[in-house]
Formats: structure tokens, C-alpha cells, sequence
């Protein structure tokens, strides 16, 4: 089964097919509430089904040089930034569910999860804020563009920062890097200008990423869909298939595709930041810092608000 519904629809649909027996393909986020999130996991575990979640920036060629090799080379983490930059018909014309959604719950699981793939840090620390400027013109309540600064428990602080109103006529489809400072160097990556652009007369100046998803012809003259985007599709039939007619269990395919305790991972992260970001923005718009945080520990999720009563309030009671 695979579950490409709107993000805050993923959970119903993912249960009733793991309960109908099937194994399950979603896309990112897994879904938008930790507590969802092991309620799929328990459902995955008790069938014994494979959840795949939809992560396929693991799979660029160039996210696995900096996995496997030069993020050893640049020693340990110290910062990093990850930008998506999606364009403004997503949030306007594309999608009618924005209101129930926003950047960084969107496209932001996209990074969170290459990072942990790179470092396996959990989280201990969280802020975000967002914007909303452009989409409430077209009387859209959703939010423009939204930061999150997330600490990890090796030491290392990352920025992702989303939004999902870049104009028509941006070059490129999104816009999307990332970088790494190390104690001993650093990494770059574009993931939106990889060396390749071309122009034409009333076409503009364009940039294409051909390692993403591309047809490739077949000697009988059929077209094969292949690429990085594909990749973590691949990786989740092939552990359905070891599970089905080869008899793998879920223990014996872990660290072969991105799983439903892997997304849970990125679910906390997504989960944690909607409520910061909604009462920073709360706090800004009456003339307040947005000074609101929250943290991760044994005990759970704690959002931290010196403006509440209690300031300190326990949203999650499991350890990440």
C-alpha cells in the first residue's frame, strides 16, 4: 500500500492497511504526531509489516559520498544549514490542505532525516519561528516560511529553514542545499544547481537536477523511471518482497530502508516544532520575543514558555 494522502492524513490509512495485512509505503512525514507514530510502529511491529517512509534524499549520490566518507574527513560536527525552498503554486494551486500543514512539516522531514542518517544524534533542543506575509493576500491562514534550530546530543546545532512561496520564475523547480562545519572542515552541497544550466529564447535561464529522477530507454523502446527519488520506493518493495517470500522479519531488514522507528525520529523533531513555532508567532504578534523552546530527554517532550503557567508543560512521556 502506498499512503500519498495530505500530511495530517497519513495515520488512519497507514493503520487500516497494516490491520488489512499489507505493507506499507508512505510519504514523508510518517505523520504529524509522535503519539501516532508509535501507534504505527506498535501496528507495524504486531503484524510483522514493513513500513517504509518515503526518504530519499539518503539516496543521492552525493548525500552517500558525504555519509560514508567526508563528513569522517571534516571530524566532528559542530553546525549546519539545510534550506528547501519550495515554489508558491505548491501552497496555492497544488495543494488545498496547507492550512493543516506547513513548510517545515512538508519538506523539512527531507533534512531532518539525512541528518540523522548521517549521525544518528538525537535530539535535546528546539526553537522555531514562522512567518506568515504572502499566502494570507490570497486569504490562505498558513504559513509563508518557518525556521527551526534543532541541538542534538553530540554537541552539534543544525538550521532548517522551509518555505514554500518562492516565485514562478525561479530557475529551478525548488531551491535546496545543505552544509556541514566540522572541528576540522566543512561540506557543501547544492542540491538545486549541480553544475548544469541551460537558456533559450523565451525560456529563461533554467537549472535542472538530473540525478533525481530521469526516463531511461529500454533496447525494446520502453522507458525505465530511475534516480535517487525512486530509490527509497526500491528499498521499501525489496523489504516487503525479503518479508513475504523469503521469510526476512522486521529485525532482519533493519538499517535496509527507512523505517517507522526512523521516522519516528523526524515525527518528534516535526511534532516539537509546530507547537513552538505556533506560540512564538503567537508571542511576536502581541510584542513579545519568541523565546518558547522545547526539550527532549528520557522523560519525553517538555515545551518550555516563560510566558504559560506552568512554564514548563510535558506534551510527550516517552524518551525519543
Amino acid at each position: 500500500m502506498a499512503v500519498a494522502t495530505p500530511d495530517n492524513l497519513h495515520t488512519d490509512v497507514t493503520l487500516h492497511a497494516l490491520r488489512a495485512g499489507a505493507h506499507v509505503i508512505v510519504e514523508k512525514p510518517m505523520c504529524l504526531d509522535v503519539d501516532e507514530a508509535d501507534r504505527i510502529i506498535a501496528a507495524s511491529e504486531a503484524a510483522g509489516r514493513v513500513v517504509c517512509v518515503d526518504m530519499h534524499k539518503r539516496y543521492d549520490p552525493d548525500h552517500m559520498r558525504v555519509r560514508d566518507d567526508i563528513r569522517h574527513r571534516i571530524g566532528d560536527p559542530v553546525y549546519g544549514r539545510a534550506i528547501l525552498e519550495e515554489p508558491l503554486e505548491v501552497s496555492t494551486s497544488t495543494f488545498k490542505w496547507v492550512e493543516q500543514s506547513d513548510p517545515f512539516s512538508y519538506v523539512g522531514p527531507h533534512w531532518v532525516d539525512l541528518i540523522y542518517s548521517y549521525y544518528r544524534a538525537n535530539p535535546v533542543g528546539l526553537t522555531a519561528v514562522g512567518q506568515k506575509k504572502r499566502l494570507v493576500r490570497d486569504g490562505i491562514n498558513a504559513y509563508d516560511a518557518v525556521q527551526v534550530r534543532v541541538d542534538y546530543d553530540n554537541g552539534m546545532s543544525i538550521y532548517y529553514q522551509n518555505n514554500w512561496v518562492n516565485p514562478s520564475d525561479f530557475e529551478g523547480n525548488v531551491n535546496q542545499e545543505h552544509e556541514i562545519v566540522g572541528a576540522d572542515g566543512k561540506v557543501e552541497s547544492d542540491q538545486q544547481y549541480r553544475g548544469f544550466r541551460f537558456w533559450y529564447q523565451g525560456g529563461g535561464s533554467r537549472t535542472a537536477n538530473n540525478h533525481f529522477t530521469r526516463d531511461v530507454a529500454r533496447p525494446d523502446g520502453s522507458r525505465a523511471y530511475i534516480g535517487y527519488g525512486t530509490d527509497s520506493i526500491h528499498v521499501g518493495l525489496l523489504a516487503a518482497c525479503r518479508t513475504k517470500f523469503l521469510g526476512a522479519s522486521l529485525a532482519d531488514l533493519e538499517g535496509t530502508y527507512p523505517t517507522a522507528r526512523e521516522g519516528r525520529h523526524t515525527v518528534a523533531i516535526v511534532h516539537a516544532a509546530r507547537l513552538v513555532r505556533d506560540r512564538n508567532y503567537k508571542h511576536l504578534t502581541q510584542g513579545r520575543p519568541p523565546c518558547v523552546s522545547a526539550g527532549f530527554g528520557p522523560e519525553g517532550i517538555t515545551i518550555i514558555d516563560p510566558y504559560a503557567e506552568p512554564v514548563f508543560e510535558r506534551v510527550y512521556d516517552r524518551p525519543i
